[in-house]
C-alpha cells in the first residue's frame, strides 16, 4: 500500500497502522434506492410475497440475508432463534443465501452444517436458489419480518443492514466494526455481543411492535442522511479532487 496516494477503506476502525492519516480516507458504502431490491413495499404487500415462499404469515418472522458462510455466524442465529421462540410461541426464522458469489466456494458445505443444526424444524426456512429468491422476495423480506439479524463474526459494510434500514425495519446485528459504523444502538437499530443477547432483542422487538416501529423510523433517516448513493458518488468526487495534481497519482 505504500506507494498510493491515497487509500479508501470502509470504516475508521479499519486503518492500516504504518501509513499516515493524511494518505487514507474513509468513504462508507450505500445503497441504490432505486433498485428493484430496494423499492418501498408496504408491509401487506411484503407478508403476502413472503406467503407465497412458504412462511405463515399469520406467525411472527425474523430472517438474516446472507450468503452461508461461517463469517456470518449462520449457526449462532439458529441458537438465537431458538432461545427467542421459548417466549414467542409460533416464532419462525427465514434464512436468505442464493447460491450465487462466485468467490464463495464454502457455501454448499456451510449450508449443509446449517440444515444438520436446524434439524427439520418446519419453522426455520432455508432459501437457497435464486430462482425462488431473487430481489423481489430480499425486499419483502426485509420489509416484512419482524426483525432482521446480521450476526456477523466479522463484517465490513453490511450491506443487507441498511438495505433493511431504508425499509423501516429494525436490524439486530453483531457488535463488529462494520456494523458499529452503521447502527446507533438502542436508537436506530441494536448492537448484541453474543446469541442470548440477540435473542433477548428478538423477544423485544416482537413483542413491542411500537419500538420496533419507532426503530425503523430512525433506521430510515439514518439511512437517507448518511447511506445512499449520491453520499457516496459526492465522498469520490471529494477524493479525486484532493489528489487533482500535474503527476499521476495511484488510489487503492
Amino acid at each position: 500500500m505504500r506507494p498510493y496516494d491515497r487509500i479508501v477503506l470502509e470504516v475508521p476502525r479499519y486503518h492500516l497502522p504504518g501509513i499516515p492519516l493524511r494518505r487514507q480516507s474513509f468513504v462508507p458504502d450505500a445503497i441504490d434506492p432505486l433498485t428493484i431490491k430496494n423499492r418501498l413495499l408496504g408491509r401487506e404487500e411484503a407478508r403476502r410475497m413472503m406467503g407465497q415462499v412458504g412462511v405463515d404469515v399469520s406467525r411472527p418472522v425474523i430472517a438474516q440475508v446472507a450468503r452461508f458462510d461461517h463469517r456470518k455466524n449462520p449457526i449462532g442465529v439458529v441458537d438465537a432463534y431458538r432461545i427467542a421462540r421459548r417466549s414467542v410461541p409460533g416464532l419462525q426464522l427465514a434464512m436468505l443465501g442464493a447460491f450465487e458469489a462466485q468467490d464463495d466456494p464454502t457455501a454448499e458445505s456451510v449450508y449443509q452444517d446449517v440444515k444438520r443444526h436446524v434439524d427439520g424444524d418446519p419453522d426455520v426456512h432455508l432459501y437457497t436458489s435464486p430462482k425462488v429468491i431473487g430481489q423481489p422476495q430480499v425486499d419483502a423480506f426485509q420489509t416484512g419480518c419482524d426483525a432482521i439479524l446480521l450476526l456477523s463474526r466479522k463484517e465490513g459494510f453490511g450491506i443487507a443492514a441498511t438495505e433493511a434500514m431504508w425499509k423501516c425495519n429494525a436490524v439486530i446485528g453483531s457488535a463488529v466494526p462494520g456494523l458499529q459504523a452503521q447502527i446507533e444502538n438502542g436508537d436506530d437499530g441494536f448492537l448484541v455481543t453474543s446469541v442470548d443477547e440477540c435473542a433477548d432483542r428478538i423477544v423485544t422487538l416482537v413483542h413491542d411492535r411500537a419500538l420496533a416501529e419507532r426503530i425503523g423510523r430512525s433506521a430510515r433517516e439514518t439511512v437517507r442522511a448518511h447511506f445512499l448513493l449520491p453520499r457516496l458518488i459526492d465522498d469520490w468526487v471529494g477524493i479525486f479532487e484532493s489528489l487533482a495534481r500535474p503527476h499521476a497519482v495511484r488510489t487503492a
